[in-house]
């Protein structure tokens, strides 16, 4: 089975956990597809500038996102609506994940901090002076957060609860 989707600029992809969902990004808009009948069943429209990164909840009824607007917005896959938001100007985030819950989300950018957000306010930080995270990774308990930078080095951060 092959089917083409006309997406340009389509450079991040994400399958939802049970695999029947796949999220496309188109620049700044997320399209939502079936992937059994390869039919768009909706498309998120809020970022103004490029979405790198976006991420299902456990239960792929939500989707997280986040561009270089310095937008993070999570979403409602059952009315295609945006249900929380926090954009911080100047920072352009590279990466987003849930935690195994799906009650808080954890951003990294540009502005050498990684961020804990619990809706859409920053619950906590971890500020790494010179050190620029592009991507991150949390373990299945919560406990350990992986963090990719630019130099190409993995850092692990003790993260659990507080």
């Amino acid at each position: 089975l092959f089917q083409e989707f006309p997406l340009k600029s389509c450079r991040e992809v994400r399958f939802s956990h049970g695999g029947h969902r796949f999220a496309a990004v188109n620049i700044s808009n997320i399209v939502i597809f079936d992937t059994y009948t390869f039919q768009r069943l909706g498309v998120l429209i809020s970022h103004t500038a490029v979405v790198k990164s976006v991420c299902w909840s456990v239960d792929d009824f939500k989707l997280v996102s986040a561009g270089i607007d310095g937008a993070v917005y999570e979403w409602s896959l059952q009315g295609f609506t945006r249900t929380e938001e926090n954009v911080t100007r100047n920072v352009h985030y590279s990466c987003v994940v849930y935690n195994e819950a799906s009650t808080a989300v954890i951003a990294c950018g540009d502005d050498h901090k990684v961020t804990e957000f619990v809706k859409s306010s920053p619950n906590r930080e971890i500020k790494l002076s010179g050190i620029r995270v592009t991507t991150l990774l949390l373990s299945s308990n919560d406990r350990v957060l992986f963090a990719g930078t630019t130099e190409g080095v993995v850092q692990s951060f003790l993260w659990g609860q507080e």
